[in-house]
């Protein structure tokens, strides 16, 4: 059986990131994955492209769809399952959200590193189109109006971008009150109409 070398290369990838590496070089990711950085050219025409690869399959094992299509769930509680899921874990403390915060400021602070910009962009973009397609789900059955998909999206993301800086602050907002926070948003959101 042929290797798959689109996986090889997004391992190899992964290996790097999880040693510290910030800089995702063509010719560093080439060298770990054992090929030519022309043959990952070929798989991947441009440092966007894997990058984007990167983050869409990092967040295939970071996010799942669960029960989003199980309509004999409240959508509400699909919902918040959903996008809880950009929350640490239960257990995980705020490491995982202080180490985020850091590679952020590597990517839009006065330093710039481009390979971790471009990660970013890239998770940032799948995010939202994950987000946007729980939406359009909840949408199609009625449960919230099409024309607010978008709005609903941008408050989303916002509320969970908000409550995990105040979980590092020096409020030190617990998990579960982040949660609860998480919670009314989305009933609000999903409330009928008056």
């Amino acid at each position: 059986m042929q290797p798959d070398r689109r996986e090889e290369i997004l391992s190899a990838a992964e290996r790097l990131r999880a040693a510290g590496e910030t800089d995702l070089s063509v010719r560093k990711i080439a060298s770990e994955a054992g090929i030519g950085p022309s043959t990952l050219r070929h798989y991947y025409p441009t440092q966007g492209a894997l990058h984007e690869a990167l983050a869409l399959r990092q967040l295939g094992t970071y996010l799942s769809d669960l029960r989003i299509t199980d309509q004999s769930v409240p959508a509400a509680e699909r919902l918040f399952e959903c996008v809880a899921q950009f929350l640490p874990s239960k257990g995980a403390g705020v490491a995982p959200l202080e180490s985020w915060i850091t590679l952020q400021a590597e990517a839009y602070g006065l330093e710039v590193h481009q390979p971790i910009r471009d990660l970013f962009d890239a998770l940032d973009k799948q995010g939202r189109a994950r987000v946007g397609g729980w939406l359009d789900m909840l949408a199609r059955e009625g449960a919230l109006p099409k024309a607010a998909t978008s709005d609903a999206r941008a408050i989303l993301l916002a509320t969970v971008n908000g409550l995990c800086l105040a979980m590092v602050n020096s409020e030190r907002l617990s998990l579960a009150r982040s949660r609860s926070l998480l919670r009314q948003v989305v009933d609000a959101l999903l409330a009928p109409q008056r």
